[in-house]
């Protein structure tokens, strides 16, 4: 992990951060930002997700695949999430007024469970675990397109699905404000 550092550095200083804005938005300490791009210090998996977070990339830019990986699953490991985006393991949020789903359903699996990985165990939605442009198996947790490709690993949620989202997020005009109490 010791190219770390100076890929904090760059990637702060494309977005035109300082280190305080940086660390504000990550929510941790401005020392912490410095001595991570100086390499004084080792960056706990949380830190890197909470930068990837605040410089709006994922975090396999910045923590290298074996950091992400468990250490007790094999190089044939994989990850895989369920592309329903009403699934309980999936969250659908409000972000600056936008509705937005969040794959948080993201698991890791033994490679030898391949074939048996197919559903997800809460809602029974079909598992996405590799890209279905080139069929690379997903080695990374998170991101929503493939990082060999770059194509979208869903093409949900469809038209008729975010209509459907903004309707629950979104809370309707249901009421009459004329009808006397």
């Amino acid at each position: 992990m010791d190219d770390i550092g100076p890929k904090i550095a760059r990637l702060r200083k494309q977005k035109s951060m300082s280190q305080e804005q940086l660390a504000s938005a990550a929510r941790i300490s401005q020392a912490t930002v410095s001595r991570l791009e100086k390499q004084e210090q080792e960056a706990s998996i949380k830190t890197l997700a909470k930068l990837a977070r605040a410089l709006s990339v994922g975090l396999s830019e910045l923590a290298p695949p074996e950091a992400l990986r468990p250490g007790d699953l094999s190089d044939d490991a994989f990850y895989a999430f369920c592309e329903n985006p009403f699934c309980a393991r999936n969250k659908l949020k409000l972000a600056d007024k936008r509705p937005t789903v969040y794959w948080e359903s993201w698991q890791s699996y033994r490679g030898e469970n391949w074939s048996d990985v197919n559903f997800c165990r809460v809602c029974g939605g079909d598992l996405v675990k590799e890209c279905s442009s080139c069929g690379f198996r997903l080695t990374d947790k998170g991101g929503r397109f493939c990082t060999r490709c770059g194509k979208e690993l869903t093409e949900r949620p469809t038209e008729e699905e975010w209509t459907r989202i903004r309707a629950q997020l979104q809370p309707g005009e249901d009421f009459d404000d004329d009808i006397p109490f």
